[in-house]
C-alpha cells in the first residue's frame, strides 16, 4: 500500500511494581536512571512534542488545557490557582532562559506504575507522554506521589526520599542548586496542570465528580508554603 505508515515497537520489560513499598533506595536509583535517559538524548533536537517547558505546562495553550474556569470551583480557588498559575509560570520563563540546557527530552510520565524495580535498579516504561521540557520535571512526577505515600504512612519520610531521589539524579547527571530552586514550582505547575487536565476530560462523569475534590487539595496545598519542599 502507498502512502505513510506508523507503527509501534513493543517488548517485554522484566521487574515488579512497588506502588506502596517505594524506598528511598528505589528513589535513588530512578534519579539514576532520568539521568542516564536525558544524558542520552542531548544531542536529540526537538522541535515538536514541547509538551512540559513553561508553555507547555501553564501557557495559554498548555498540553493538558487552560485552568481558568473550572467547573464546579468556587471563585476563590479559581482566583489563587490563576494568581499563582502566574507567579510559576513567571519563574519556569525565566528559569529555562536563563539554563537552556537545562531542559531537553524527558519521559514526564515516571509515576510508581511506569517504572520497575529490576534485578540491577530499575526500568521505565510507558513513553507516551515523552516529549521537550524541564529535566527537573521527571523527578517531580514520582515526588508527587511520595507526597501521598508518606502522608499515608508517618513512619516515612519525604525529605529521604526528596534527597535520595537528588542525589541519585547527581551521581550520573548534572544537578545543582538552581535545579533544586525549580522543584518547588515545577511541583506547583504539576498539580495546576492535573486541573486542566481533569477539566478537559469532564465529559467523564466520574473525572467531573472528581475536580472540585483535587482543587480542594490544590486550594489548601497552595495556602501552605509551597515555594520550597
Amino acid at each position: 500500500l502507498e502512502g505513510e505508515r506508523h507503527c509501534d515497537l513493543l517488548s517485554w520489560t522484566e521487574g515488579k511494581f512497588i506502588f506502596k513499598s517505594a524506598t528511598p533506595k528505589h528513589l535513588y536509583q530512578l534519579g539514576q536512571l532520568m539521568a542516564r535517559l536525558h544524558q542520552s538524548t542531548r544531542k536529540i533536537k526537538v522541535v515538536h512534542r514541547r509538551y512540559w517547558d513553561a508553555d507547555g505546562l501553564l501557557g495559554k495553550n498548555p498540553k493538558f488545557g487552560p485552568i481558568d474556569g473550572l467547573p464546579g470551583v468556587p471563585a476563590a480557588q479559581q482566583k489563587r490557582f490563576l494568581e499563582t498559575r502566574a507567579e510559576v509560570f513567571s519563574f519556569l520563563k525565566k528559569h529555562e532562559r536563563k539554563y537552556p540546557e537545562r531542559l531537553g527530552l524527558v519521559h514526564a510520565d515516571l509515576h510508581f506504575g511506569n517504572f520497575l524495580v529490576q534485578e540491577k535498579g530499575v526500568g521505565a516504561i510507558d513513553f507516551d507522554d515523552c516529549g521537550f521540557g524541564f529535566h527537573a520535571y521527571d523527578l517531580v512526577v514520582p515526588l508527587t506521589q511520595v507526597t501521598h505515600l508518606c502522608k499515608n504512612n508517618p513512619r516515612k519520610s519525604f525529605p529521604a526520599y526528596l534527597a535520595a531521589i537528588q542525589e541519585g539524579y547527581a551521581s550520573v547527571g548534572s544537578w545543582d542548586s538552581a535545579d533544586a530552586a525549580a522543584l518547588p514550582y515545577l511541583f506547583t505547575a504539576r498539580r495546576l496542570k492535573m486541573l486542566g487536565w481533569l477539566k478537559s476530560r469532564s465529559d467523564i462523569p466520574e473525572l467531573r465528580e472528581r475536580l472540585p475534590k483535587v482543587a480542594e487539595h490544590v486550594n489548601a496545598y497552595l495556602k501552605t508554603n509551597w515555594r520550597t519542599l
